[in-house]
């Protein structure tokens, strides 16, 4: 019984990404999962496991990921500072 579970949780995995993909959202989805910090890591983390990549090629995926700590360490220490008030 359970092997048909996992089966059915992949397929209708499958079949999601697949509509997602195929739509005018999923475009609008690969777009918004550029922005988060998480894909550019798991990039970087695949490169180097999988693949042996060097620095030269790890640096496009590094700076967003800067570009969003600078962005929330702003924004975090502005909130801090009115607390403080």
């Amino acid at each position: 019984m359970v092997p048909s579970f996992r089966f059915r949780l992949t397929s209708a995995y499958f079949h999601v990404s697949e509509v997602v993909a195929n739509s005018a959202d999923g475009e609008r989805m690969l777009q918004l999962g550029e922005v988060l910090p998480l894909t550019h890591f798991l990039r970087i983390l695949h490169g180097i496991l999988l693949k042996g990549n060097e620095v030269s090629e790890i640096l496009p995926n590094l700076w967003p990921i800067g570009v969003f700590l600078l962005a929330a360490g702003t924004v975090a220490l502005a909130r801090y500072r009115e607390t403080l008030d």
